[in-house]
């Protein structure tokens, strides 16, 4: 993302290695070589102060993640397709 790629959409786990999930949420969101985009978080927390924080801090979603393997990829399925399908999002074209 620092070196100008884009992304189309981002799931964030909570519990990153070296750093926390929405620390890293904010060091994105302040960064403003990054172009906005959704950022998903995606987690086995159900904490309401982990949901509540999460969009504090610029979440476009927030999915916990489920243990069955076939339930996981329908999570997932499902979000891509809201997000990168169904969703609408303003064009970074000044043309529109």
């Amino acid at each position: 993302l620092m070196s100008g790629r884009k992304a189309d959409l981002m799931f964030i786990d909570l519990n990153l290695p070296g750093e926390s999930g929405l620390s890293f949420l904010r060091r994105v969101r302040s960064e403003p070589r990054i172009e906005p985009f959704p950022k998903v978080i995606f987690t086995t927390s159900n904490l309401q102060a982990h949901i509540r924080d999460s969009f504090q801090e610029g979440a476009a979603g927030y999915l916990i993640k489920p243990l069955d393997y076939s339930a996981l990829r329908e999570s997932v399925r499902q979000c891509l397709d809201y997000w990168l399908l169904a969703s609408r999002r303003p064009s970074s074209s000044p043309k529109d």
